[in-house]
C-alpha cells in the first residue's frame, strides 16, 4: 500500500496491486491533432498540454474490542449463557495517525476517504500512463486475556464462570483521485481546434477500457470537459482483511442431545367451539396442545486448527446461525366431506418447502467456538372443520334448511424436518440431522343439534392412523425441496 506521500511534479501513485486501481493513458497515435490553417503564416499552431489535479488521503491505527462471556456448568461441560462486546476504539497508546496529500486534515476514516476527493491545484502532467490507487490492509495483533470457557471443572451443576479477552487489529486505509484536462499552449497560433484522446482502464489488471476525448475549440484555452479517475476502498467495520479467504468451519451435534419422537395424540380429534349458545361447533383433528412430532438437539462449532487468530475465527463463527426447516416430500391431499359438498386440499408441487418450524426463537446465532446452541421444533398438521356447512362451505352455527352435516375427513402427508446451520454472508448450509415422518388419518363423524342450540357429535376412526417416525439420519436427507409450498383449498358443492 502507498504511504500517502506524492511528488506534485510526478503525479504517479503505485499502490498494492491487490487493491483497487484505475489508470489513464494517452493514445499515442492521436494524442494531439490540429487543423492546418497555417496558410501563408509562418507561425506554427498551438498544441494541447495535459494538466492534472490530484489528492491522496490515508488513515491508520489500532482498534480493539473486549469480549465478555458468562458460562454455566451443565455437568458435562461449560455452556455459554450470555456474552457482551465492548468496542474500545483506541488501544495500545498513540491512537490513530493521519496523513494526507492535498486532501486537508482528517479526524476519522470517513474524513480521510472523503477528503481524497478534494484535490489540489491544476499542474502540468508528465508521464504516461497516469495511475491512481486506493487500498485497505489489516492484520491482527496478539489478543489479551482468557479466550473460551473457564479451565475449571466445578463439582456442582449450575456453577457459573466468567471469561474475557480483548482482540486488536492494525488497519490501514488509503484513497486517491486524479482529474485531467487539456489546456492550449501559449505558444503558437490560437485559432486551431485541438483534441486529445485518452484510454481509460479500470482494475488492477486493466480489465476494462474506454476511450475518452477532450477537445479545445478554436479560440478557447481549456477543454470543455475533464476526465476523472479515482480509487478508494469501502469503509466498513471488519475484523479481517477484505482480501482474506473465509475460515472453513464445521459443526456437530453434541452427543446425547438428539431427540426425535412422533406419536398420534389421544384422542385423535376433539370438539371445540361449544362453549355457549351461538358459538360455531367444530371438530379439530390432531388437536392442540398435543404435538405429533417433536425434535431437538444441541449444536456446537468444531475446533478449528488452521492457525488463524482467535479474533478472526470468532468473527467467522458469528456468521453462522442454527435453524430447523421442514419439507413436504409426499402428499395424497386431504378432504372433508359433508352432506352438501366437499372441501379438498392439494399441493401444486411436491417436494415443497413447508417452512421453519420451532418452539424456540430462530435463528440461533453462534457467538464463539465454545458456544453451544440448543434448538427445539414440533409440528401437528391439524385441520379444524365446522360440523355444519352452508352451500358455500362456510361454517354455520347449527343444522337447518340447506345446511349440510359434516360426515368424514382424511389427510395423508409425509414430511422431512432438517437441522442445519447457515452462513449469513455466503448462505452456505451444513445439514446435520434429518427426520422423516408421516401423518395419515381418516375419520367418520355424526353430529346432532339439540333443541337448546348446542351440538353433540361423535366420531369414529377408520383404520389405524399412520402418525409415526419413518426414518432419520445425518446430513441433508433425501428429496430436497425445490419450490415453496403452494396449497390449494377448494369447496365443491354437491350437484
Amino acid at each position: 500500500m502507498g504511504n500517502g506521500i506524492e511528488d506534485p511534479a510526478n503525479p504517479f501513485f503505485t499502490g498494492d496491486s491487490a487493491n483497487r486501481s484505475n489508470a489513464l493513458e494517452i493514445e499515442p497515435a492521436v494524442a494531439r491533432r490540429f487543423d492546418a490553417r497555417d496558410d501563408a503564416a509562418d507561425q506554427p499552431p498551438s498544441m494541447a498540454k495535459i494538466q492534472v489535479k490530484w489528492g491522496l488521503s490515508s488513515y491508520s491505527g489500532v482498534k480493539g474490542t473486549v469480549h465478555e462471556y458468562n458460562w454455566v456448568w451443565d455437568g458435562g461441560g461449560w455452556s455459554l449463557v450470555s456474552s457482551n462486546d465492548i468496542p474500545q476504539g483506541l488501544v495500545g497508546g498513540g491512537g490513530w495517525t493521519t496523513s494526507s496529500g492535498y486532501g486537508g486534515s482528517n479526524n476519522s476514516i470517513g474524513d480521510a476517504m472523503g477528503n481524497a476527493g478534494q484535490s489540489g491545484s491544476w499542474v502540468d502532467a508528465s508521464g504516461d500512463p497516469f495511475y491512481v490507487d486506493g487500498g485497505y490492509t489489516q492484520f491482527d495483533l496478539p489478543p489479551e486475556g482468557t479466550y473460551g470457557p473457564p479451565d475449571s471443572t466445578p463439582d456442582e451443576i449450575g456453577a457459573t464462570g466468567y471469561t474475557s479477552y480483548i482482540d486488536k487489529s492494525q488497519e490501514d486505509w488509503s484513497g486517491g483521485n486524479r482529474e485531467y484536462r487539456t489546456v492550449r499552449s501559449a505558444e503558437g497560433r490560437q485559432d486551431n481546434d485541438l483534441a486529445t484522446i485518452f484510454v481509460k482502464s479500470a482494475g488492477a489488471s486493466g480489465e476494462s477500457e474506454t476511450a475518452c476525448t477532450l477537445t479545445i475549440p478554436a479560440g478557447s484555452s481549456v477543454s470543455e470537459d475533464t476526465i476523472a479517475i479515482s480509487a478508494s476502498p469501502s469503509v466498513v467495520n471488519t475484523s479481517q482483511s477484505q482480501n482474506a479467504q473465509p475460515i472453513p468451519l464445521e459443526f456437530e451435534v453434541v452427543p446425547g442431545s438428539w431427540k426425535a419422537e412422533v406419536a398420534a395424540p389421544n384422542p385423535l380429534a376433539k370438539l371445540s367451539g361449544l362453549s355457549g349458545l351461538g358459538s360455531i361447533p367444530e371438530i379439530e383433528v390432531l388437536p392442540a396442545p398435543a404435538k405429533t412430532m417433536i425434535m431437538q438437539c444441541k449444536v456446537r462449532p468444531k475446533p478449528n486448527g488452521n492457525g488463524a487468530s482467535k479474533a478472526v475465527i470468532r468473527a467467522e463463527v458469528q456468521k453462522w446461525q442454527l435453524k430447523i426447516s421442514q419439507d413436504v416430500i409426499a402428499s395424497n391431499g386431504g378432504e372433508f366431506t359433508a352432506s352438501n359438498g366437499k372441501w379438498t386440499y392439494s399441493l401444486a408441487t411436491v417436494p415443497c418447502r413447508d417452512g421453519d418450524i420451532t418452539d424456540a426463537p430462530i435463528p440461533q446465532p453462534f457467538q464463539d467456538l465454545g458456544d453451544i446452541k440448543e434448538i427445539k421444533a414440533s409440528d401437528r398438521p391439524a385441520w379444524p372443520m365446522g360440523l355444519w356447512l352452508d352451500s358455500a362451505g362456510t361454517w354455520s352455527i347449527s343444522g337447518g334448511t340447506n345446511i349440510g352435516k359434516l360426515q368424514s375427513g382424511k389427510r395423508d402427508e409425509t414430511f422431512i424436518a432438517r437441522v442445519y446451520v447457515e452462513n449469513t454472508a455466503t448462505h452456505e448450509k451444513q445439514y446435520l440431522k434429518w427426520l422423516k415422518w408421516r401423518s395419515s388419518w381418516n375419520v367418520s363423524l355424526t353430529a346432532t343439534a339439540n333443541q337448546n342450540g348446542s351440538t353433540t357429535a361423535s366420531y369414529t376412526v377408520n383404520g389405524t392412523p399412520t402418525i409415526k417416525k419413518l426414518d432419520e439420519g445425518e446430513g441433508p436427507g433425501p428429496l430436497p425441496a425445490t419450490a415453496d409450498i403452494n396449497p390449494n383449498l377448494l369447496w365443491k358443492p354437491s350437484l
